[in-house]
């Protein structure tokens, strides 16, 4: 939809009137109608689109913006907006099918499916406010795991309620990487994350971050690793359900309240214990393909479910030491104005 809105203001101008016309800022699918007139002139604006062009898009960065979109309206803690839940319409998502189609078809999307690219990953550190963020807390990895392991089951604890309606909006974390914070700020356990270059975007993590703060400076360092190493490669739902499955953590209480909002389902939710995922594997990569396929989707497993949330695209996590984080460093600056991806390297 985000490509199409892109190439068209007759599509973009519908969507728009129908958010503004559903009374509800947010909704989940199936709980708002959308009215017939404007439903068919939407059908109508997307059946009749020009796609060559999309066809032909050689340039990766040129789907930038329409993935971007894309990552920016994942919010796994509350209900989608009216405009990514318009795609749950079956007349609509008919219509988006031959988009997806020239999208698929574009060479600049090849790289979508591809495997973690071992040779080309670079760690984003965003500078907010004029402080350096780091990307992870310091290992050793082993430590870093087991306080990721010991935070989450505080969670979980602490947020077990009854089981009843309002005890479901009683928020916790929303995200499923490997990722906690503690009751003190040394407790912070979160293990190094990388993206490749791509283009003239010094890492795909500098466009395609999910729940992002607007960064617009960064350092990036070259990640350097053995080819050697185990990576869980996630492309499609069965990929994620796999892992789960495989290494399940009880995550019921810590989850309830954020998925409940975003999905409307109140289940026995689970995430991956990375510290049992650790044992087996060095790292998890999510594609862009497996980001689209699966994020903030309900994944069934056995005894419960599963949401991918707070992975971005082409996201790898890191559960080994066997990884290092280069010392020379690139500052990149955001500038929308100079090029396709928006951002510029201004020093090295």
């Amino acid at each position: 939809m985000a490509v199409a809105g892109g190439i068209s203001d007759e599509v973009s101008g519908t969507v728009g009137d129908i958010a503004f016309e559903v009374a509800d800022a947010s909704a989940l699918p199936g709980t708002f109608s959308i009215p017939p007139r404007d439903l068919k002139r939407l059908v109508r604006a997307l059946e009749t689109l020009p796609l060559d062009d999309v066809r032909s898009w050689s340039d990766p960065l040129l789907f930038f913006r329409a993935l971007t979109a894309s990552v920016d309206a994942a919010m796994p803690w509350q209900a989608p907006y009216v405009s990514d839940a318009l795609t749950a319409d079956a007349s609509i998502r008919e219509a988006l099918v031959p988009v997806a189609a020239a999208i698929s078809a574009a060479p600049g999307t090849a790289w979508w499916a591809s495997d973690v690219d071992m040779t080309n990953q670079w760690v984003t550190t965003p500078v907010r406010e004029g402080r350096v963020v780091p990307n992870s807390s310091p290992g050793p990895m082993t430590r870093v795991l087991d306080e990721w392991s010991v935070n989450h089951d505080r969670e979980n604890v602490d947020l077990k309620r009854p089981r009843d309606r309002a005890s479901r909006t009683i928020s916790g974390s929303w995200w499923s990487t490997p990722h906690t914070y503690g009751q003190a700020q040394g407790e912070w356990a979160r293990p190094p994350s990388s993206t490749r270059r791509i283009g003239d975007l010094g890492a795909v993590s500098l466009r395609l971050i999910e729940d992002g703060f607007g960064d617009g400076e960064a350092f990036l360092h070259r990640l350097t690793m053995s080819p050697h190493l185990r990576v869980v490669e996630i492309h499609s739902i069965q990929d994620w359900a796999a892992l789960v499955a495989r290494y399940p953590r009880d995550a019921r209480w810590a989850r309830r309240g954020t998925w409940w909002g975003s999905t409307g389902r109140d289940e026995q939710w689970f995430i991956p214990d990375y510290r049992e995922v650790a044992r087996d594997f060095d790292g998890i990569h999510v594609s862009v393909q497996g980001y689209l396929a699966v994020a903030g989707e309900v994944v069934e497993v056995p005894g419960g479910a599963t949401v991918l949330a707070g992975w971005s695209p082409d996201e790898t996590f890191w559960l080994t030491d066997d990884v290092a984080i280069d010392g020379d460093t690139e500052k990149w600056r955001f500038d929308d104005d100079d090029n396709v991806s928006g951002w510029r390297r201004i020093q090295h």
